[in-house]
């Protein structure tokens, strides 16, 4: 019999599995992006130091806004794990030369940023703008 090598390179559209529940990423986006004070946005996850994954959104604003009034939008049309543990304000979205979304450009958000949220939340939501 011939030897036969499987690739198994990962899943190539945008579903992950977040807190045992599989989720397309772009449903997030769009959700995030129907919000009127955002003017673009991206949505990846991120490996979580407790185990699992967790969302990340980076939001380019066309106004200042809270945060709880993205985050109450979100819960009001998405489950709970939907809702990103971190959000990310940039003031561009970097894309590569193929046009998609260049993650490795984006600030993690365990990178050294000032923390604009000091609140405790339920959420534990993560508000985070980058250093200039």
């Amino acid at each position: 019999m011939p030897e036969v090598i499987i690739d198994i390179s990962g899943r190539n559209d945008h579903q992950v599995k977040i807190k045992g529940f599989r989720v397309e990423l772009p449903e997030i986006q769009n959700c995030i992006r129907d919000f009127e004070c955002v003017k673009e946005v991206a949505v990846r996850t991120i490996d979580d130091p407790a185990g699992g994954k967790r969302v990340v959104a980076y939001i380019v604003n066309e106004v200042e806004f809270p945060v709880k009034d993205l985050t109450g939008f979100i819960a009001e049309r998405l489950p709970s794990y939907m809702i990103p543990s971190s959000i990310i304000f940039v003031k561009e979205i970097l894309l590569n030369t193929n046009g998609k979304v260049d993650f490795r450009r984006l600030p993690s958000p365990d990178e050294n940023f000032e923390v604009k949220n000091k609140e405790k939340s339920s959420s534990k939501l993560n508000l985070i703008l980058k250093k200039k």
